[in-house]
């Protein structure tokens, strides 16, 4: 699912702060709509950071948010 590709993508490369076009190139999709949506509803559900506006990374410790 695109939510588990963009999670992988990111914890994969903990230091690294991704843009949606970044993601979208490195998970080889050209639906930027459906990620960018997807990096919002990660990041409102505490499981990625979003480090400012549009930019996201992997949380920095295996932090698990209650939901």
């Amino acid at each position: 699912s695109m939510p588990h590709k963009v999670l992988a993508l990111l914890e994969g490369n903990p230091s690294h702060t991704f843009d949606a076009q970044e993601v979208a190139a490195q998970i080889h999709s050209s639906d930027l709509h459906l990620i960018r949506s997807t990096l919002f509803r990660l990041g409102k559900t505490k499981k990625i950071r979003k480090a400012k506006r549009g930019q996201y990374s992997a949380l920095a410790g295996k932090e698990v948010a209650a939901s």
